[in-house]
């Protein structure tokens, strides 16, 4: 017990190794577009240390609800839309992802490319790695029904490849 308690002592004694930085807030995260940045928990969590990795990428991705869900069953038109959002958005995510690092000059073999975009849909076919950071609705002028407001919208999807913006561009010159 007394180790215990001089362990915690000493671990709240001595300086933190994380050199904490501010998240961006909301309003900041939603001009995210084509852009690196730390992962999603730690922006949510505000927990972003200044010796973290960029491993993240972000891009916005517009879309729409079903037919189902427009005519049928209302109730599911922010998942729906949640949904596409991701699922359509995911090739415009991996090839943005893989575009961010190519140099202007460089020429991909077309072999090449696939082979790299393969590596990151299989490194994102982990649900942490890549998914939705969050969406709002755009059919919101004149709505009462929260439920129709969700028609369209508009979501941040990220991806995820180890190392970052830097590694990607190491891994296309090899």
């Amino acid at each position: 017990m007394f180790l215990y308690l001089a362990t915690a002592i000493l671990l709240h004694l001595l300086p933190d190794p994380c050199e904490k930085i501010s998240a961006p807030t909301k309003g900041q995260i939603w001009k995210f577009d084509f852009v690196w940045h730390y992962s999603p928990l730690k922006l949510r969590n505000n927990s972003i240390c200044g010796s973290d990795l960029q491993e993240y990428f972000y891009i916005k991705q517009k879309d729409r609800a079903s037919y189902i869900a427009m005519k049928k069953v209302k109730i599911t038109k922010e998942s729906s839309c949640r949904n596409n959002s991701l699922f359509n958005g995911k090739q415009k995510l991996f090839r943005g992802m893989l575009e961010s690092v190519k140099e202007a000059n460089m020429n991909l073999s077309l072999a090449k490319e696939k082979e790299i975009l393969s590596e990151i849909v299989n490194l994102n076919d982990k649900i942490e790695h890549a998914g939705t950071y969050d969406c709002t609705p755009l059919n919101t002028k004149g709505v009462t029904d929260p439920d129709d407001m969700w028609e369209t919208c508009e979501c941040i999807l990220y991806g995820f490849y180890k190392g970052g913006k830097l590694e990607l561009a190491e891994r296309i010159k090899k």
